[in-house]
């Protein structure tokens, strides 16, 4: 998104995330026009925005008359946590742009998106955007009408859910018993994990050395605006590995690792 909104011409500042979702001390001090955040999940450190800095959020907007945009990223996959009301609800839609996509709950193949205005933007958008067509067919978004208007993709999330569930505390568990000492999980998403591997001082040289050995790893610098960016963080993706395939998978990477360790000392 940082990318989209630089080639859209805007001037773009980074916001520090805390334990908790973006430092809304800095929030403050820059006094942007429009803040986009990610606050069910931000990519890649798995922080959830709380309840109560949600709410400073929109009453910061509100206060200085700008617009929230809240991508509801990785809000199927909450892992038991409790539901966090959107911030396009808690402040009934009023300074809150809010996007989704079915690409995880359904299929990035479908390439569906959605997003919901504010009142006030709604004339705008028809006035700007009457003469563009959609890039999703109407016999798709037909079918996905008919799948959410039938309460299919309702259960179809419970179930992936249920099962995205099982396999990250599978992945959890098979880390925590096999894992080299050195290497220590420090957070996580509805798809994946983070690792520090304290060794590592160079993150090409990790991720060449895995995949010689038949593992895809990746790191995080590229997630980073920052010269602080970590070398020796890395993700660990579970989504799409089978349940009775993980424990085995995690053995081969604890090997690999391992193996790594010893050439570093």
């Amino acid at each position: 998104m940082r990318q989209v909104f630089l080639n859209c011409g805007f001037t773009v500042k980074s916001i520090g995330i805390t334990s908790d979702g973006i430092d809304t001390n800095e929030l403050s001090s820059l006094a942007p026009d429009v803040i986009y955040l990610t606050p069910s999940r931000q990519f890649p450190t798995g922080v959830t925005t709380s309840l109560e800095k949600r709410i400073k959020i929109l009453e910061w907007a509100k206060l200085h008359g700008a617009y929230i945009i809240e991508n509801d990223y990785d809000s199927e996959f909450m892992q038991n946590n409790r539901v966090i009301p959107s911030i396009q609800a808690l402040g009934k839609g009023e300074r809150v742009i809010y996007l989704g996509t079915l690409s995880k709950a359904i299929s990035p193949s479908i390439r569906c998106a959605y997003y919901i205005l504010p009142k006030p933007l709604v004339e705008v958008y028809e006035e700007k955007y009457k003469h563009y067509n959609s890039a999703l067919p109407s016999f798709v978004q037909l079918a996905i009408a008919n799948f959410i208007k039938d309460g299919h993709l309702e259960k179809y999330i419970r179930k992936i859910s249920v099962l995205n569930d099982k396999k990250f505390k599978i992945l959890s568990d098979s880390l925590k018993k096999y894992l080299p000492k050195d290497v220590e999980t420090i957070g996580s998403s509805g798809t994946h994990i983070l690792v520090r591997i304290c060794c590592c001082t160079n993150e090409r040289e990790l991720i060449a050395f895995m995949k010689e050995r038949g593992i895809g790893i990746h790191g995080i610098k590229k997630n980073y605006n920052s010269l602080k960016a970590p070398e020796n963080v890395f993700i660990l993706g579970f989504s799409s590995i089978s349940e009775e395939k993980i424990e085995s998978y995690v053995k081969h990477l604890a090997d690999a690792l391992s193996e790594y360790i010893s050439s570093k000392r």
